[in-house]
């Protein structure tokens, strides 16, 4: 029996999708564990490209067994778009693969309109606009609506009932708010498709570990995105590490072998929030065409910075990451000089290779770089910078890096 993770360690766009796509190569279940379609994985198999926002990673592979797990936010509308997508892209039998938690909960189009009226503010968050946080908020605030309600129609319209009178002091103008009727519309063809997809995911997963076969947990975001443990408020609103990845599946900790940490050869963000090793200038500009470092959710630019240890050290901890994936590393062949931040100096003088508790000292922090010389695709995997900067990645977070990629398509990666 192997049950793996894989999950991001910087603030997403680590290229998760594609290394869950060259996992399931022999995984039998993927199941991704929460998040909404504020998550966009690509993959890029002999030169389609394929973007999913809810539907876990491995669906690209025809005979894997998908999970949608109850720690999840879903758009109901959004995630029969995306079948369809996948299905017009000529991925065979979505919906017959594809498992859907029933405590999973709803983003409805009332949890949009708090997300737009909030981000309109000037101390906006820089969120994706999904509906991501208010979904969330409406869940702990036992409001919420699990996607089970799509089967018990008369108590789906009190909950609705209920959640539109919660939430209308916060959506603005109130002219354009739905109406519970328009909503139920929305919703009457999602239950139609959905609620035949229902399963008890923490069964499948006992149940496919049980037969022996391979199972892998799918992360969303980045680990320092982390409700908790992230850059707070600059945050995702749901727990992004190990220990949610567990409670969004359903499943404990002892059925775990590997936990695989994703990471980019250099760190990216998008929205607002501090980033130490952020690169102003025409650098960080060729850094971005080079990666395409666009949104595949949003499209908005990212910035580009340097590889951070002293982060990346501190997510290896937070998940228990036993193994790492270096993605990317082909992009920073169009600069001379490769940097890696080793330490920080803090606010105060003194030097710690640490990363700080305090998540509001990050912003005041002055990274200390270690430099490299880059190297050249003309060289191909066996170019000698490239391994020092990869061995010394290892070194220096004491994980073995397995896997490496250098190129967007699914034959650009390679085990090491």
């Amino acid at each position: 029996m192997t049950v793996n993770i894989a999950l991001g360690l910087q603030w997403g766009d680590e290229g998760k999708g594609k290394i869950i796509d060259y996992l399931t190569r022999s995984a039998h279940v993927v199941v991704r564990a929460a998040g909404g379609a504020n998550a966009g994985h690509t993959i890029k198999v002999q030169g389609k490209k394929y973007v999913l926002h809810l539907i876990p990673s491995g669906i690209v592979h025809p005979e894997t067994r998908c999970l949608m797990g109850g720690g999840m936010v879903v758009d109901p509308m959004g995630l029969l778009d995306e079948v369809s997508e996948l299905e017009a892209a000529g991925i065979s039998r979505v919906w017959e693969r594809l498992g859907i938690a029933p405590c999973a909960h709803m983003i409805l189009p009332w949890h949009r309109a708090v997300e737009r009226a909030r981000e309109s503010r000037p101390d906006a968050i820089g969120t994706t606009l999904r509906g991501i946080g208010p979904c969330y908020e409406s869940k702990a605030s036992r409001f919420g609506l699990p996607l089970a309600l799509l089967a018990h129609e008369d108590e789906l319209i009190l909950r609705l009932t209920r959640l539109r009178e919660d939430l209308l002091p916060l959506m603005e103008p109130a002219s354009e708010i739905p109406s519970v009727e328009e909503v139920l519309a929305l919703l009457a063809p999602c239950a139609a498709k959905i609620v035949p997809r229902f399963t008890n995911v923490t069964q499948e997963i006992v149940d496919a570990e049980k037969a022996q076969n391979t199972i892998l947990l799918e992360g969303a975001q980045g680990s320092l995105l982390d409700l908790t443990h992230g850059t707070y408020p600059y945050v995702t609103s749901s727990s992004t590490i190990t220990g949610g990845i567990l409670s969004g599946c359903g499943v404990g900790p002892s059925l775990v072998s590997d936990t695989f940490g994703v990471v980019k050869a250099y760190t990216t963000r998008v929205g607002n929030g501090p980033f130490p090793t952020e690169i102003d200038g025409p650098v960080g500009e060729e850094l971005a065409r080079a990666g395409h470092e666009f949104g595949a959710t949003t499209g908005r630019p990212r910035r580009c910075g340097w590889l951070d240890i002293v982060a990346l050290r501190h997510t290896i901890h937070l998940t228990g990451t036993t193994a790492l994936a270096l993605t990317k590393v082909d992009v920073l062949e169009v600069v001379d000089t490769v940097k890696v931040c080793t330490a920080y100096r803090l606010p105060d003088g003194t030097v710690t290779d640490v990363y700080p508790a305090d998540p509001y000292i990050l912003q005041d922090v002055t990274p200390i770089y270690e430099s490299f010389p880059s190297w050249r695709s003309s060289q191909g995997l066996e170019d000698e910078n490239l391994h020092r900067y990869v061995d010394f990645v290892a070194e220096q977070t004491q994980t073995p890096i397995r896997v490496l990629s250098f190129g967007p398509d699914r034959s650009q990666t390679i085990d090491r």
